[in-house]
C-alpha cells in the first residue's frame, strides 16, 4: 500500500518514520482531508509560479528579439526596472496564497507538459507579441516619430529611440496582466485578493508602471534612455491595450486552456467514431463452422465463439475434426487447442487473467 500510494499519513508517532513523513496528532483519518487540501493547493501554486516565470522570461525575450531585428536594444536600466521592480516582487509573492478551505473532486494538473500549461504559456506570449507589434505601428503613426537610422555608428542612438520606447512600454502590460490572470480562478486555492503580499506587490508594480507611463521626469528618461513621444495617441493605445489584454487573456485562459478544449472536442466526436468502428467490427464478425469428417458422410454445424472452447475441451484423442472460420480458411483442432484462437486477442488476455485470478482466489 505504501508503494502504491502517493503520500502516506501515519496515525501513530511510533510508525511515522516508516509509514510517511506526515503524522496525525489525533489517531483519525479525518486529517487526510486536510492533507489533500494542502497538497493540492501547494501543487497548484507551484504550477502558477512556473507559468509566471516562463511568461515573464519569454516576454522579455520577445521584446529583445524584436528590438534586435530593428537594430536596437533595451537599455541596462530598463532591464533593471523589469527584473528588480516588476517581475521579482510578483514572482516572490505569487506563491504565498493559502489553499482552499474545502476539498473539490477535481484534481490539479500533475504534468508541466500538459496542454493547459503549455497552451497557457504560448497564449500569453502570442498576446504579448501582438501588443508589442501593434505598439510599433502606433508609434510610427505619431506626429513626432523619427525612424531609427540603421547606419548610425553611435550605439547610444540605437538604444535611445522611439522603437525602444514603444516596445518597453508595451511589454510592461504583459507582466502585471499575466500575474493577475494566472491567479484569478483556482478551485484549489483561495481568491488571489486574500494573498496580502501579492496584492502589495501588484499595487507597487502597477503604480510604478503608471508613474513611468504618465510622468515625464527628465532624470528618469535620461537614466532609462527613453525617447518619449508627445502624441497622446500612443498613450490612449496603452490604456486600450491594457484592458484588451486582460479581457482576452482571461477568456482564453479559462475558456480554452484550463478547460482543455481539444480533449472536450475529442470526447464529443469520440462516440460517433466509436460507433462507426463498432459497426465495422460487427461486419467482420464470423461464426465458426465445424466440419466433422467421417468415412460415410460429412456433417456441418455452426457454433458460436462462446461454445468453441467448450467443444475443444470435450473432444479428445485423435484429431478427427477441424474448425473453419467463415469461408476463407480452415484451422485444425490441434492448432486451436495449442494457440487458443479467439475472435480478438484482447479478449483472450482478459479471459486468461480472469481464470488465473479465480484459481488463486479460491485456492
Amino acid at each position: 500500500a505504501l508503494k502504491a500510494a502517493h503520500v502516506g499519513l501515519s496515525l501513530s508517532t511510533a510508525e511515522a518514520s516508516v509509514a510517511s513523513p506526515f503524522t496525525a496528532n489525533i489517531p483519525d483519518i479525518k486529517a487526510m482531508e486536510q492533507l489533500l487540501i494542502e497538497g493540492r493547493g501547494t501543487l497548484s501554486s507551484s504550477f502558477h509560479a512556473f507559468k509566471a516565470t516562463a511568461i515573464f522570461t519569454l516576454t522579455q525575450f520577445i521584446s529583445t528579439a524584436i528590438l534586435i531585428e530593428l537594430y536596437s536594444m533595451l537599455s541596462d536600466f530598463s532591464f533593471l526596472i523589469i527584473d528588480m521592480f516588476i517581475t521579482l516582487p510578483l514572482l516572490f509573492t505569487i506563491g504565498y496564497i493559502s489553499p482552499s478551505k474545502r476539498l473539490t473532486n477535481k484534481t490539479p494538473q500533475d504534468s508541466l507538459l500538459s496542454f493547459p500549461v503549455i497552451s497557457s504559456i504560448f497564449m500569453h506570449l502570442i498576446v504579448s507579441f501582438v501588443v508589442q507589434i501593434i505598439g510599433l505601428f502606433v508609434i510610427k503613426g505619431c506626429s513626432d516619430f523619427i525612424p531609427l537610422d540603421k547606419n548610425d555608428t553611435d550605439f547610444q542612438n540605437h538604444i535611445e529611440s522611439f522603437e525602444m520606447f514603444a516596445i518597453f512600454f508595451s511589454s510592461l502590460i504583459s507582466y502585471t496582466s499575466g500575474s493577475v490572470v494566472l491567479n484569478l480562478f483556482d478551485s484549489h486555492l483561495q481568491p488571489f485578493f486574500k494573498n496580502t503580499l501579492f496584492i502589495v506587490s501588484l499595487t507597487f508594480t502597477s503604480l510604478l508602471t503608471l508613474f513611468i507611463y504618465i510622468e515625464d521626469v527628465p532624470w528618469i528618461n535620461h537614466l532609462v534612455q527613453l525617447r518619449r513621444t508627445i502624441d497622446m495617441r500612443f498613450y490612449v493605445y496603452l490604456a486600450i491595450a491594457s484592458a484588451s489584454t486582460f479581457i482576452i487573456t482571461v477568456l482564453l485562459e479559462y475558456g480554452f486552456c484550463q478547460l482543455n478544449m481539444p480533449k472536450k472536442i475529442r470526447k464529443c466526436l469520440g462516440p460517433q467514431q466509436g460507433k462507426y468502428l463498432r459497426f465495422k467490427n460487427v461486419k467482420k464478425e464470423r461464426k465458426y463452422e465445424r466440419v466433422v469428417e467421417s468415412n460415410d458422410n460429412q456433417q456441418n454445424s455452426f457454433i458460436t465463439n462462446e461454445n468453441l472452447p467448450l467443444l475443444v475441451d470435450k473432444q479428445g484423442g485423435k484429431v478427427t475434426s477441424s474448425y473453419k472460420l467463415g469461408n476463407s480458411s480452415t484451422i485444425s483442432k490441434s492448432k486451436i487447442q495449442k494457440k487458443k484462437i479467439w475472435r480478438k486477442l484482447y479478449y483472450s488476455y482478459i479471459d486468461e487473467m480472469r481464470r488465473v485470478g479465480t484459481e488463486y482466489s479460491f485456492s
